[in-house]
């Protein structure tokens, strides 16, 4: 029976006999020697044994459960994704009513959402804009052709302005060194003349 599973703290006589009896006898290295009975070096044993087991047993538990967490999170996250694919799926491909846009049925043939999506997007490219890209009846181009001249401009008027900038930097330089050239002709000869 360990120390730890004796409710009691009561020693009997014998107990402490025993106790005083069997020692060990241990040195440090100052040289100084303890001397520790058995039944104290038991307990201590038994109670460093103890904390250490409850220590690794909290972080094996907190291990555990952290490794389940993260396989359960991938299990989840993997069957709702099928589902929700398998979901997706069957709203896309499920054969409806048309209908007007008042949404009333129209009489004829059935179609799908996935059916739609396609022509939808034609529509949406193929609609005549105005110069802004807005819809109108009166627009001259299609929504395609506004959005590809709208970014060749974009990049023309980008470029032309980067064009802009660099001729004018060079045409400051040509002008400094066309005035500083004039003044050390005319002005220097003139400058030194009024000295003499």
């Amino acid at each position: 029976m360990s120390y730890w599973d004796d409710d009691s703290d009561d020693i009997s006589d014998e107990e402490l006999e025993n106790m005083s009896e069997v020692t060990n006898n241990m040195t440090d290295q100052d040289g100084v020697t303890v001397t520790v009975n058995a039944r104290a070096l038991d307990t201590i044993l038994e109670a460093a044994a103890h904390r250490i087991a409850m220590t690794m047993e909290k972080k094996v538990t907190k291990m555990v459960e952290q490794r389940l967490d993260a396989l359960m999170s991938e299990s989840w996250k993997e069957v709702v994704g099928k589902m929700a694919q398998v979901a997706i799926e069957t709203y896309l491909t499920k054969p409806r009513v048309k209908t007007n846009s008042y949404g009333e049925p129209i009489e004829g043939t059935q179609t799908t959402i996935s059916e739609l999506i396609p022509k939808t997007v034609e529509r949406w490219m193929s609609a005549k804009v105005d110069h802004e890209g807005r819809e109108s009846e009166y627009g001259k181009s299609t929504r395609v052709q506004w959005m590809v001249s709208s970014m060749a401009v974009a990049q023309v008027n980008a470029e032309t302005t980067k064009a802009v900038q660099q001729v004018t930097a060079q045409s400051r330089q040509v002008v400094a060194n066309h005035v500083a050239k004039f003044v050390s002709e005319q002005m220097v000869p003139a400058i030194e003349l009024s000295r003499g």
